[in-house]
């Protein structure tokens, strides 16, 4: 999505009662749209039609809105960008955050200083995608990651009201929102996965297999008592991380995001940000270099580093020499 610099303002300012409004509004707009369509469906359509139809929208459409009928695959195709577009953007950003935690290479966590865009995890994204969808049945493929995806976000809930119940500190950054919604939004998950595993139990099975298989990488390879705990694995895939990172920002025009040291200080120091009438991006901006300057080595701090070059990974330049101030 993009915003001009004055909604990214007013965003900024009022967003504990802009965001709730956009999203109980939004939401309840699309909510009845969805309705209002699928009661013209069976209005006009009986259902042995409706069973039988490959695409309901096209069956209706030539029944009903004449040579309309042809404009319908367009239609679908628009819809088609704006979800792809959507989930691009949601996707990149999961694995984005996960690189900022430490659990991906830091390549991955690199972005665009101009522009703040994810361009690494856009394209492993993509590239993941694109295999993917060569590797089996497409309807068969959507089915293992609907139900991953599912059991998933029930689980986000569930740690969500749990944090909730406990009252443990967050972002003062949150927007709080009425408890029925996380609480409605899980039993409308939850019962998504029940539906997929009474169904049909070897997707849910394959489904659960790709979510332990996550957690398998995760105590493998990031969990501090398993192999990092090794001398020989830590100097090796410190040297590949150093290496991808550097790679990474000469291909890709990126820098590396570093995670805050602490995050309730970033949050302080975005509090104490006084740009006045500038955009939410330049204000993120500016505590992106500023973070960086902790991260990297005192030596390269006066005069400040050069941000084109310097990684965060090694103290070096692009092209691998050390820089002298």
């Amino acid at each position: 999505m993009y915003y001009t610099p004055t909604i990214l303002q007013i965003l900024d300012a009022h967003r504990s009662r802009t965001m709730p409004l956009a999203i109980i509004i939004g939401m309840s707009t699309v909510a009845g749209i969805y309705i209002a369509i699928n009661v013209a469906y069976f209005v006009v359509l009986d259902v042995d039609t409706m069973k039988t139809s490959t695409a309901v929208a096209s069956t209706f459409a030539e029944q009903k809105m004449g040579n309309f009928k042809y404009a319908i695959p367009f239609l679908v195709s628009i819809l088609l960008i704006g979800s792809l577009n959507s989930t691009l953007f949601a996707a990149s950003r999961y694995l984005f955050a996960a690189a900022r935690q430490g659990h991906l290479p830091t390549s991955i966590s690199c972005a665009n200083p101009e522009t703040d865009s994810p361009r690494v995890a856009l394209f492993i994204n993509v590239i993941l995608a694109i295999t993917m969808s060569f590797t089996g049945d497409p309807d068969q493929l959507i089915s293992y990651v609907g139900f991953a995806q599912w059991t998933q976000r029930a689980v986000t809930m569930l740690v969500l009201l749990w944090i909730r119940y406990k009252q443990i500190p967050v972002d003062p950054e949150k927007l709080r929102m009425p408890i029925i919604m996380p609480i409605l939004f899980f039993l409308t998950c939850a019962s998504l996965a029940l539906v997929t595993i009474v169904e049909n139990i070897s997707i849910a099975a394959v489904g659960m297999g790709v979510i332990l298989g996550g957690f398998t990488v995760y105590f493998l390879f990031v969990f501090n008592r398993s192999l990092p705990s090794v001398e020989c694995y830590r100097k090796y895939s410190s040297i590949i991380n150093n290496s991808t990172t550097i790679w990474a920002q000469v291909v890709f025009n990126v820098m590396p995001c570093p995670k805050p040291q602490n995050e309730s200080e970033f949050t302080q120091e975005y509090h104490d940000e006084k740009i006045v009438g500038a955009p939410l991006r330049v204000k993120i901006k500016n505590l992106f270099r500023r973070n960086l300057r902790k991260v990297v080595p005192a030596k390269h701090q006066d005069p400040p580093p050069d941000y084109d070059h310097v990684t965060l990974a090694n103290g070096k330049s692009v092209d691998g020499n050390k820089r002298e101030h």
